[in-house]
């Protein structure tokens, strides 16, 4: 995890410590990442010729989990294309954290931690703390999934209009936004079509302009009091892939949802690149 450290594999959100400190303990208690995370890089034609003449042969493992999603493996294992797959990503400039922050931060600290304790006369563990289970995706091809905020808060006229300020509100039977800006929020019941009115974002910042930042700045801080979403226990964080009729189903069980749109891993690669994070901290707080 050394080029995490150096700033060569990138990060593009800050993370919920609570979180972070939860898969720190897994990591440390298992000694072991138990799931990889979802890197992604600029696409080079000479890593896809290799990987998509690979693809084309029968895969080692190929099944659908119980969770109705397919999974299928290929294992590289002519020495020459591993080698020719490891001199060309030792050009590839860095990597950037698609999916897997906290995942990512909990590996990291774990070795840390196990190679301070190396230096000392009876280390606890032994285990490689430089090395973290990852699946790398070239870039533009892979859609990250869209964001997912939680509040909690009972329906009101007061809050309805507070929403109306910033958004126009309308009636929606399908729960995913058709295009940036927009947003699907589940309230009283029923899903509604949020759409950020101009003037209330940036269009040009690459932070503030996302739909997670609108999101932030436009409802969450404003109107429903949530100034850091990292910390604050009113929002859900949910983690993986969660199908659309599903997620629309859990919804119905809490008091208000609210979704974005993805984000692009251009738009990700950018902020990345300038040393942004897609939400900024608020005035005080601490970032990690």
């Amino acid at each position: 995890m050394r080029e995490y450290e150096r700033n060569l594999i990138k990060k593009h959100e800050h993370t919920r410590k609570d979180k972070e400190d939860d898969r720190t303990r897994h990591v440390t208690e298992c000694n072991a990442n138990a799931e990889p995370v979802f890197l992604t890089y600029r696409a080079r034609p000479a890593i896809d010729a290799i990987v998509d003449r690979v693809r084309r042969t029968p895969p080692a493992s190929d099944f659908t989990s119980d969770d109705a999603l397919s999974h299928t493996v290929w294992v590289v294992s002519d020495r020459a294309d591993v080698d020719a797959l490891v001199k060309l990503f030792m050009d590839v400039p860095c990597l950037y954290v698609a999916d897997g922050h906290h995942r990512t931060a909990a590996a990291v600290r774990h070795g840390q931690k196990v190679r301070a304790a190396a230096k000392s006369p009876s280390p606890t563990r032994r285990t490689s703390p430089s090395w973290r289970s990852s699946s790398a995706r070239p870039a533009p091809d892979p859609r990250l999934q869209p964001g997912r905020e939680g509040p909690e808060r009972s329906r009101s006229d007061a809050f309805v209009s507070a929403v109306r300020e910033r958004f126009d509100v309308s009636p929606a039977d399908d729960a995913r936004p058709p295009r940036p800006r927009t947003f699907g929020m589940f309230l009283g019941g029923k899903w509604h079509r949020l759409e950020a009115k101009p003037g209330t974002y940036p269009s040009s910042d690459p932070v503030r302009g996302l739909d997670v930042s609108i999101l932030q700045e436009n409802l969450l801080a404003p109107v429903l009091g949530i100034a850091d979403p990292r910390t604050d226990k009113r929002i859900d964080f949910v983690g993986g892939s969660v199908e659309w009729a599903s997620w629309r189903s859990a919804a119905r069980g809490k008091r208000g949802r609210v979704l974005a749109v993805s984000t692009s891993l251009d738009q990700l690669m950018a902020v990345a690149d300038a040393g942004m994070v897609m939400l900024r901290s608020p005035p005080g707080s601490s970032r990690s």
